[in-house]
C-alpha cells in the first residue's frame, strides 16, 4: 500500500475500534482483554508467516528490542485504560494528543532529527483543535479524581511516544514489518497478563458473541492490519507525522456517532476539526522533508526511515465521550 492508503486504513480502523472496545467493557478486566486480544494478534501474525514461509527468527539482541517495545505499548494501554476510569475519553483525547509533542521532543533528543516550523505549527495546531472538539470536557474539568486521571493519559501519550522511538529505531535496522509487529505483540501480551494481577484484578472472560466478535476485530483489524500499516508509516515518513493518526482517531468517531448516534456538532467543534485538518496539512504536505537516507530491510528492499519520531487499543484507548446532547465512544490516543 501507498503511504496515504496506509495513514487512511489505520485512520479508519481506529476510528471503529470504539464500537468494538465497548463490547470488551464489563466482566472482564481491561488488561485481560488487553492481553487476550495481542496474544490472539501475535499468533495470527505468527500462523500467517508459517503460510508465507517467512522466517520470524531474531537475534537474542532485537529480542530486547521487541520487548522493549511490547513493555512500552503495554504502559501505553495499561494507563490509557486507568485514566478512562477517572475522567472522561474526550479529556483522555486532550491529554493523549500530547503525544505529538513527547514524539517531537524525543526524536529530537534521541535522533536529532530537526524541527521543523511545518511540523511544529501543525502538531500545534492539532493539539488545539482536540481542545476545541473537547472543549465541554475540558471546561468542566476538576477534582483529584481529574488531576490523576490527566496524569495517567500524559504517562501511557509518552509510552506510546517510546514505543514510537523504538519501532523508529527497529526500522532503520531494517526489520520487517511482520517480524516487529508479531514479536512485540507476543511481548505486550506476556506484560499485560502480569499486569492483571498486579493491578489487583482477576482474569475471566466472557463467552458471549458479543465479546468473542469484538475481540476478533480488534486483533486481526485493530491490531494486525492496523498496526501493520501504522509501523510501516513510522518507518516511511517518521512516527512524528504518523502519530497524527493519534489525532484523527476521536475525529472519525464523532463522525461515526453522528450518524449512529445522533451527536450534535457545535461551533468549537467544528472549528477544532479544521484546525486538526490544517495541522495535518502542514505535517504531512510541508515543504520541510524530513526522510532521511533510505535503509535496506531483510528481504532486501529499501525502506524509508526519516529522523524525525513521534501511544493507543488507541486502541492504541477508549471510553465515553460525554457531549452537550449525547454520549459516545471514540477511540483515544492509540489505545485502539
Amino acid at each position: 500500500m501507498s503511504t496515504a492508503q496506509q495513514f487512511v486504513v489505520a485512520t479508519l480502523i481506529w476510528g471503529t475500534t470504539w464500537i468494538a472496545i465497548t463490547f470488551q467493557l464489563g466482566n472482564v478486566a481491561p488488561e485481560a482483554s488487553v492481553a487476550y486480544r495481542f496474544l490472539l494478534a501475535g499468533t495470527a501474525l505468527f500462523l500467517w508467516a508459517h503460510f508465507k514461509g517467512e522466517s520470524l527468527r531474531i537475534s537474542r539482541r532485537q529480542h530486547g528490542w521487541m520487548a522493549l517495545l511490547g513493555l512500552f505499548y503495554a504502559v501505553n494501554y495499561a494507563f490509557i485504560y486507568r485514566a478512562e476510569m477517572q475522567i472522561s475519553s474526550g479529556l483522555v483525547a486532550v491529554a493523549g494528543s500530547a503525544m505529538l509533542l513527547f514524539n517531537i521532543m524525543l526524536s529530537r533528543w534521541l535522533f536529532g532529527s530537526p524541527i521543523s516550523r511545518e511540523l511544529s505549527i501543525g502538531a500545534g495546531l492539532g493539539v488545539a483543535g482536540i481542545v476545541l472538539v473537547f472543549w465541554p470536557e475540558v471546561a468542566a474539568f476538576s477534582g483529584r479524581d481529574g488531576t490523576l486521571g490527566v496524569a495517567f493519559a500524559l504517562i501511557g501519550s509518552f509510552g506510546a511516544a517510546c514505543a514510537n522511538q523504538v519501532a523508529m529505531r527497529n526500522a532503520k535496522e531494517g526489520l520487517p514489518v511482520l517480524t516487529t509487529n508479531a514479536w512485540w505483540m507476543l511481548w505486550c501480551a506476556g506484560f499485560m497478563f502480569v499486569a492483571v494481577p498486579l493491578s489487583g484484578a482477576q482474569f475471566g472472560f466472557e463467552w458471549s458473541a458479543g465479546y468473542l466478535l469484538s475481540l476478533l476485530y480488534l486483533a486481526i483489524f485493530g491490531s494486525v492490519i492496523a498496526f501493520s500499516c501504522y509501523i510501516a508509516l513510522v518507518g516511511k515518513i517518521g512516527a512524528a507525522r504518523a502519530s497524527y493518526i493519534a489525532v484523527l482517531t476521536p475525529i472519525v468517531a464523532l463522525i461515526i456517532s453522528t450518524f449512529f448516534e445522533d451527536m450534535q456538532w457545535h461551533v468549537s467543534s467544528v472549528a477544532g476539526v479544521l484546525l486538526i485538518g490544517l495541522g495535518q496539512f502542514l505535517i504531512l504536505h510541508g515543504r520541510s522533508k524530513l526522510a532521511a537516507a533510505p535503509v535496506t530491510s531483510t528481504a532486501g528492499k529499501a525502506v524509508n526511515s526519516p529522523a524525525n519520531n513521534s501511544a493507543n487499543d488507541s486502541e492504541k484507548k477508549t471510553a465515553s465521550v460525554t457531549t452537550s446532547s449525547t454520549t459516545i465512544k471514540p477511540a483515544t490516543g492509540l489505545a485502539r
